[in-house]
Protein backbone atom coordinates (compact mmCIF):
# COMPACT_ATOMS: atom_id res chain seq x y z
CA UNK A 1 0.00 0.00 0.00
CA UNK A 2 3.10 2.52 0.68
CA UNK A 3 4.35 1.49 -2.93
CA UNK A 4 1.29 3.27 -4.43
CA UNK A 5 0.52 5.75 -2.30
CA UNK A 6 4.74 7.00 -2.85
CA UNK A 7 4.09 5.93 -6.59
CA UNK A 8 4.13 8.44 -9.34
CA UNK A 9 1.14 7.06 -10.52
CA UNK A 10 -1.19 5.75 -7.87
CA UNK A 11 -4.32 5.13 -9.65
CA UNK A 12 -2.77 2.93 -12.24
CA UNK A 13 -0.66 0.96 -10.14
CA UNK A 14 -3.25 0.17 -7.44
CA UNK A 15 -5.37 -0.80 -10.49
CA UNK A 16 -2.92 -3.50 -11.38
CA UNK A 17 -2.48 -4.71 -8.29
CA UNK A 18 -6.42 -4.71 -8.12
CA UNK A 19 -6.72 -6.62 -11.47
CA UNK A 20 -3.95 -8.92 -10.13
CA UNK A 21 -5.95 -10.06 -6.96
CA UNK A 22 -8.84 -10.55 -9.24
CA UNK A 23 -6.69 -13.08 -11.12
CA UNK A 24 -5.75 -14.67 -8.09
CA UNK A 25 -9.08 -15.13 -6.68
CA UNK A 26 -9.92 -16.70 -9.57
CA UNK A 27 -7.13 -18.46 -9.94
CA UNK A 28 -8.15 -20.27 -6.23
CA UNK A 29 -11.51 -20.20 -6.67
CA UNK A 30 -11.24 -23.08 -10.00
CA UNK A 31 -7.99 -23.70 -10.65
CA UNK A 32 -5.83 -24.57 -6.83
CA UNK A 33 -5.84 -28.24 -6.46
CA UNK A 34 -4.44 -27.69 -2.81
CA UNK A 35 -3.24 -24.63 0.10
CA UNK A 36 0.57 -25.91 -0.87
CA UNK A 37 0.04 -23.95 -4.28
CA UNK A 38 0.02 -21.11 -2.07
CA UNK A 39 4.38 -21.32 -1.71
CA UNK A 40 4.78 -20.54 -5.72
CA UNK A 41 3.56 -16.95 -4.60
CA UNK A 42 6.43 -15.87 -2.94
CA UNK A 43 8.89 -18.28 -4.57
CA UNK A 44 8.02 -17.23 -8.07
CA UNK A 45 7.64 -13.35 -7.24
CA UNK A 46 10.88 -13.15 -5.69
CA UNK A 47 12.41 -14.97 -8.49
CA UNK A 48 10.91 -12.30 -10.78
CA UNK A 49 12.10 -9.92 -9.40
CA UNK A 50 15.38 -10.47 -9.30
CA UNK A 51 15.15 -11.31 -12.89
CA UNK A 52 13.66 -7.69 -13.54
CA UNK A 53 16.43 -6.09 -11.01
CA UNK A 54 19.26 -8.14 -12.78
CA UNK A 55 17.83 -6.70 -16.37
CA UNK A 56 17.07 -3.60 -15.16
CA UNK A 57 18.51 -2.40 -12.19
CA UNK A 58 17.55 1.63 -12.68
CA UNK A 59 13.56 0.45 -13.58
CA UNK A 60 14.51 2.68 -16.82
CA UNK A 61 13.89 0.13 -19.19
CA UNK A 62 10.42 -1.48 -18.77
CA UNK A 63 11.35 -4.77 -19.59
CA UNK A 64 8.57 -6.73 -17.76
CA UNK A 65 7.40 -8.96 -20.30
CA UNK A 66 11.02 -9.87 -20.65
CA UNK A 67 11.13 -10.84 -17.13
CA UNK A 68 7.87 -12.68 -17.20
CA UNK A 69 8.91 -14.66 -20.13
CA UNK A 70 12.14 -16.05 -18.12
CA UNK A 71 10.94 -16.45 -15.05
CA UNK A 72 7.30 -18.52 -16.48
CA UNK A 73 9.68 -20.21 -18.35
CA UNK A 74 11.98 -21.78 -15.45
CA UNK A 75 8.37 -22.24 -14.31
CA UNK A 76 7.42 -24.49 -16.62
CA UNK A 77 10.41 -25.98 -16.80
CA UNK A 78 10.81 -26.78 -13.07
CA UNK A 79 6.64 -28.39 -13.57
CA UNK A 80 8.49 -30.55 -16.26
CA UNK A 81 11.03 -32.13 -14.38
CA UNK A 82 8.58 -33.01 -11.43
CA UNK A 83 5.76 -34.31 -14.02
CA UNK A 84 8.76 -36.45 -15.15
CA UNK A 85 10.95 -37.42 -12.00
CA UNK A 86 10.39 -35.70 -8.89
CA UNK A 87 7.15 -35.92 -8.34
CA UNK A 88 6.43 -38.54 -10.87
CA UNK A 89 4.58 -41.11 -8.51
CA UNK A 90 1.66 -38.91 -7.82
CA UNK A 91 1.87 -36.73 -10.55
CA UNK A 92 -0.69 -37.53 -13.29
CA UNK A 93 -0.35 -34.77 -15.58
CA UNK A 94 1.72 -31.93 -16.52
CA UNK A 95 0.31 -29.16 -14.44
CA UNK A 96 -0.53 -25.99 -16.57
CA UNK A 97 -2.39 -24.42 -13.34
CA UNK A 98 0.66 -24.23 -12.01
CA UNK A 99 2.33 -22.99 -14.63
CA UNK A 100 -0.29 -19.99 -14.74
CA UNK A 101 0.12 -19.71 -10.79
CA UNK A 102 3.97 -18.76 -11.00
CA UNK A 103 3.07 -16.38 -14.16
CA UNK A 104 0.69 -14.50 -11.49
CA UNK A 105 3.57 -14.91 -9.12
CA UNK A 106 6.04 -13.63 -11.40
CA UNK A 107 3.68 -10.47 -12.35
CA UNK A 108 3.63 -9.66 -8.60
CA UNK A 109 7.35 -9.56 -8.44
CA UNK A 110 7.13 -7.34 -11.85
CA UNK A 111 4.92 -5.31 -10.38
CA UNK A 112 7.31 -4.71 -6.91
CA UNK A 113 10.02 -3.73 -8.79
CA UNK A 114 9.07 -1.24 -11.22
CA UNK A 115 5.90 -0.28 -8.44
CA UNK A 116 8.22 2.73 -7.08
CA UNK A 117 9.64 3.96 -10.70
CA UNK A 118 7.76 7.14 -12.34
CA UNK A 119 6.77 7.11 -15.45
CA UNK A 120 9.29 9.58 -16.49
CA UNK A 121 12.06 7.37 -15.54
CA UNK A 122 11.51 5.23 -18.61
CA UNK A 123 13.41 5.77 -21.37
CA UNK A 124 11.94 4.19 -24.20
CA UNK A 125 15.44 5.14 -26.35
CA UNK A 126 17.09 2.35 -24.02
CA UNK A 127 14.23 -0.22 -24.43
CA UNK A 128 16.36 -2.93 -25.75
CA UNK A 129 14.62 -5.37 -27.86
CA UNK A 130 13.24 -8.84 -26.63
CA UNK A 131 15.69 -10.61 -29.56
CA UNK A 132 16.74 -13.41 -27.10
CA UNK A 133 13.10 -13.87 -25.94
CA UNK A 134 11.24 -14.02 -29.28
CA UNK A 135 14.22 -16.59 -30.74
CA UNK A 136 13.45 -19.05 -27.71
CA UNK A 137 10.11 -18.76 -27.96
CA UNK A 138 10.51 -19.54 -31.63
CA UNK A 139 12.64 -22.76 -31.07
CA UNK A 140 10.32 -24.02 -28.68
CA UNK A 141 7.10 -23.37 -30.66
CA UNK A 142 8.91 -25.40 -33.58
CA UNK A 143 10.57 -27.96 -31.44
CA UNK A 144 7.27 -28.86 -29.93
CA UNK A 145 5.21 -28.54 -33.15
CA UNK A 146 7.91 -31.15 -34.33
CA UNK A 147 7.33 -33.34 -31.79
CA UNK A 148 3.57 -33.28 -31.78
CA UNK A 149 3.64 -33.53 -35.75
CA UNK A 150 6.40 -36.54 -34.91
CA UNK A 151 3.91 -38.40 -32.67
CA UNK A 152 6.70 -38.18 -30.36
CA UNK A 153 4.85 -35.97 -27.79
CA UNK A 154 1.00 -36.22 -27.33
CA UNK A 155 -1.41 -34.93 -25.02
CA UNK A 156 -3.46 -37.76 -24.16
CA UNK A 157 -2.36 -41.43 -23.71
CA UNK A 158 -4.82 -44.36 -25.34
CA UNK A 159 -4.64 -46.20 -21.83
CA UNK A 160 -3.15 -45.46 -18.71
CA UNK A 161 0.87 -44.76 -19.04
CA UNK A 162 3.56 -45.02 -16.03
CA UNK A 163 4.68 -42.79 -13.57
CA UNK A 164 6.10 -40.14 -15.58
CA UNK A 165 4.26 -39.98 -18.90
CA UNK A 166 6.86 -42.05 -21.02
CA UNK A 167 5.41 -45.24 -22.82
CA UNK A 168 6.91 -47.10 -25.62
CA UNK A 169 4.29 -47.73 -28.52
CA UNK A 170 4.36 -51.33 -30.33
CA UNK A 171 6.78 -50.15 -32.28
CA UNK A 172 9.34 -49.73 -29.49
CA UNK A 173 9.39 -46.07 -30.20
CA UNK A 174 9.29 -43.67 -27.02
CA UNK A 175 6.48 -41.45 -26.50
CA UNK A 176 5.95 -38.76 -23.64
CA UNK A 177 2.08 -38.35 -22.80
CA UNK A 178 1.68 -35.16 -20.71
CA UNK A 179 -1.19 -36.96 -18.78
CA UNK A 180 -0.82 -40.46 -17.54
CA UNK A 181 -4.59 -41.33 -18.07
CA UNK A 182 -6.85 -40.11 -20.86
CA UNK A 183 -9.53 -37.51 -20.15
CA UNK A 184 -7.92 -35.56 -17.07
CA UNK A 185 -7.14 -32.58 -19.45
CA UNK A 186 -10.07 -29.95 -19.81
CA UNK A 187 -11.85 -31.44 -16.70
CA UNK A 188 -13.15 -31.10 -13.24
CA UNK A 189 -10.75 -33.13 -10.97
CA UNK A 190 -11.92 -33.24 -7.14
CA UNK A 191 -9.12 -31.63 -4.49
CA UNK A 192 -9.08 -30.78 -0.95
CA UNK A 193 -8.78 -27.11 -1.30
CA UNK A 194 -11.90 -26.32 -2.59
CA UNK A 195 -13.43 -29.46 -3.55
CA UNK A 196 -13.63 -29.57 -7.09
CA UNK A 197 -11.18 -27.57 -9.56
CA UNK A 198 -10.65 -27.39 -13.21
CA UNK A 199 -7.52 -28.75 -15.24
CA UNK A 200 -6.44 -26.72 -17.38
CA UNK A 201 -5.19 -27.89 -21.32
CA UNK A 202 -1.99 -26.74 -23.02
CA UNK A 203 -4.62 -24.61 -25.17
CA UNK A 204 -5.82 -22.78 -22.10
CA UNK A 205 -2.90 -21.95 -20.93
CA UNK A 206 -1.08 -21.03 -23.98
CA UNK A 207 -4.16 -19.11 -24.51
CA UNK A 208 -4.11 -17.26 -21.15
CA UNK A 209 -0.57 -16.22 -21.29
CA UNK A 210 -1.14 -14.79 -24.24
CA UNK A 211 -3.72 -12.41 -23.56
CA UNK A 212 -1.78 -11.77 -20.71
CA UNK A 213 0.94 -10.80 -23.13
CA UNK A 214 -0.48 -8.37 -24.77
CA UNK A 215 -2.35 -7.01 -21.86
CA UNK A 216 1.66 -6.50 -21.08
CA UNK A 217 2.56 -4.81 -24.53
CA UNK A 218 -0.15 -2.70 -23.85
CA UNK A 219 0.24 -1.46 -20.34
CA UNK A 220 3.94 -0.83 -21.78
CA UNK A 221 3.11 1.56 -24.26
CA UNK A 222 0.93 3.47 -21.49
CA UNK A 223 4.14 3.59 -19.68
CA UNK A 224 6.76 4.27 -21.95
CA UNK A 225 4.31 6.78 -24.03
CA UNK A 226 5.52 10.54 -24.12
CA UNK A 227 4.22 13.24 -21.53
CA UNK A 228 1.61 15.69 -21.84
CA UNK A 229 3.39 19.01 -23.48
CA UNK A 230 3.52 21.22 -20.29
CA UNK A 231 3.69 18.52 -18.10
CA UNK A 232 7.17 19.26 -15.01
CA UNK A 233 7.74 15.97 -14.74
CA UNK A 234 8.51 15.48 -18.86
CA UNK A 235 10.10 18.70 -18.54
CA UNK A 236 12.25 18.12 -16.05
CA UNK A 237 13.43 14.75 -17.68
CA UNK A 238 14.07 16.67 -20.67
CA UNK A 239 16.40 18.93 -18.89
CA UNK A 240 18.50 16.19 -17.51
CA UNK A 241 18.62 14.06 -20.44
CA UNK A 242 19.50 17.16 -22.01
CA UNK A 243 22.30 17.45 -19.50
CA UNK A 244 23.39 14.03 -19.60
CA UNK A 245 24.02 14.32 -24.07
CA UNK A 246 25.99 17.65 -23.58
CA UNK A 247 28.49 15.74 -21.20
CA UNK A 248 29.50 13.37 -23.30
Amino acid sequence: MSQIVRSGRPWALGGLWCLWALAVLAVDRWLTFSANEYFHYPQYAVLAWLVARSLDPRRQRWIAGRALFWTTLLGAADELIQYLWITAGYSHYFDVNDILVNFLAAAAGVLLHYGPAKRTEVDTERSSPATAEVATAVVLTLGIGADLAAGRLQLEPPTDVPPGGLAADPGGRWILYLQRAPGQYGSWQRGPHRGLHYVARPSDGALALAAASVLIVLIGRRVTSPQPAGDPDAASTMSRSSALKSTK
